[in-house]
């Protein structure tokens, strides 16, 4: 018999936001440094050659102090350009406007026109803007941790990769026993900023089942009960609300569990 700690965090963000995701698994990345030099793009080659990871995309000042943790002395490239829209600086992944930033005094500035490129050039953190060919500076790749993370992007517990982009519900996982009473699904919908040769998915609702007890998460909504209409057993789901983030904390006996690959 294991005993199984499963532990949620989600952050349901505000419907007035239609391109970010509605439900998004909390936890830092991880980051890893690979020393160059090398231009940006082989930086972001040199982090693609690990499945799921990205040369890194800070989106809060707590990543970025997680990212400081392995910075190297010297010039490390980060995946943030204006390559696409001049003086509009986006995440490589997703092309999206930057939600955070530390540049430094007098930067981004542009010099000579050609510096289209992010990098984290002082023990400070803060970052500066330079030629994307210049072949000077690391790489700093991003991660996901162990578990379920991301959108559409899923790595197991036992450290496998996967890429979905369906629609609807599905198993996130479950026990494996012959009555399995432990399980979370989640839904997928279509994101805004799909295209008919490029679907994007984002997860809007999660369900959560531990013997009769279960709990809903739908945006900010949550929603908890019985099967049974009567909770009898000891209280199996822990929700916590602060602010924007919703933590799921669920204690169960089982024999064994599985994330599905979807």
């Amino acid at each position: 018999m294991l005993r199984l700690l499963f532990v949620l965090a989600v952050t349901s963000l505000a419907l007035a936001a239609p391109h970010e995701e509605l439900v998004e698994k909390r936890g830092l990345p991880k980051y890893h440094v690979v020393l160059g030099p090398m231009t940006w793009f082989e930086a972001r080659d040199a982090c693609k050659a690990v499945p799921t990871c990205k040369l890194a995309e800070p989106k809060s000042l707590a990543q970025m102090n997680e990212i400081m943790n392995v910075f190297v002395p010297g010039f490390n490239w980060i995946g943030i350009t204006d390559l696409l829209v001049s003086d509009t600086f986006a995440y490589d992944s997703s092309n999206s406007p930057i939600v955070y930033e530390n540049w430094d005094a007098n930067e981004p500035n542009n010099e000579n026109g050609t510096e289209d490129c992010t990098e984290i050039w002082k023990f400070d953190g803060t970052w500066n803007d330079v030629n994307c060919s210049l072949a000077r500076g690391n790489a700093i790749c991003e991660c996901p941790t162990n578990g379920p993370i991301g959108d559409p992007h899923m790595r197991t517990f036992d450290g496998r990769a996967y890429t979905f982009q369906g629609i609807g519900w599905y198993y996130l996982f479950k026990d494996c026993t012959e009555n399995p009473r432990f399980e979370v699904t989640t839904k997928f919908e279509r994101r805004e900023d799909s295209t008919p040769d490029q679907i994007k998915t984002r997860t809007i609702a999660i369900n959560i089942t531990v013997g009769n007890q279960y709990a809903i998460i739908d945006g900010l909504d949550v929603t908890t009960g019985s099967t049974g209409g009567m909770v009898t057993d000891a209280k199996r789901i822990t929700i916590q609300e602060e602010e924007k983030n919703i933590n799921c904390t669920s204690l169960r006996r089982t024999r064994h569990s599985l994330l599905t690959g979807l």
